[in-house]
C-alpha cells in the first residue's frame, strides 16, 4: 500500500503497479513498482535482522541495486534495526562497502541522506505506518 500510494497514485507517478516477490535474475525483491515497460522504479526490502544479516542485507542490495531503480526503500522494525543495516552495508564480510558511511545511533533513520541504486531510504516500520500512508489510502 506504501509503494502504490508513492509511486502509483495519482495517475502522473512513475509506476503502474506494485508486485510482491517479484523475481529478480538473483532471487527475488520483497515488492517493487514497475512501470508500462515492466522496469522496476521502485523496490523495497522488508528487513527482519538476524543472525544471517552480515550476507544477507548486503545481497539484499545487491538485488535491488542490480534493478537501478529511483528509489530503494528499506522497512525496518526498529530505528536499532535501521542502524543495523546500515553497518552491514557500510562493513560486509566481502569487504565491498554498499554505502559510503554510517550516522550517530541517536539519528532517525529516515534522516540518513543516502542515494545509492541498492538504498535510497530506510524507514522504521511505524513510522512509515503512522506518518507516510494515507488514512484514506487503498486497502
Amino acid at each position: 500500500r506504501l509503494l502504490a500510494e508513492e509511486f502509483v497514485e495519482p495517475d502522473d507517478q512513475p509506476g503502474t503497479r506494485v508486485e510482491r516477490y517479484y523475481g529478480v535474475d538473483d532471487g527475488r525483491l520483497d515488492a517493487a513498482v514497475l512501470d508500462a515497460d515492466d522496469a522496476v522504479v521502485a523496490a523495497l526490502e522488508a528487513e527482519r535482522i538476524n543472525n544471517d544479516r552480515g550476507e544477507a542485507i548486503p545481497a539484499d542490495f545487491d538485488k535491488m541495486a542490480a534493478c537501478d531503480p529511483a528509489e530503494a526503500w528499506w522497512l525496518v522494525k526498529t530505528r536499532g534495526d535501521g542502524h543495523q543495516v546500515l553497518r552491514a552495508l557500510n562493513d560486509p564480510p566481502d569487504g565491498e562497502s554498499r554505502v559510503p558511511r554510517t550516522y550517530s545511533e541517536n539519528m532517525a533513520p529516515r534522516e540518513y541522506r543516502l542515494d545509492t541504486p541498492g538504498l535510497t531510504e530506510v524507514l522504521p516500520f511505524e513510522y512509515a505506518r503512522d506518518t507516510l500512508l494515507n488514512a484514506d489510502g487503498p486497502g
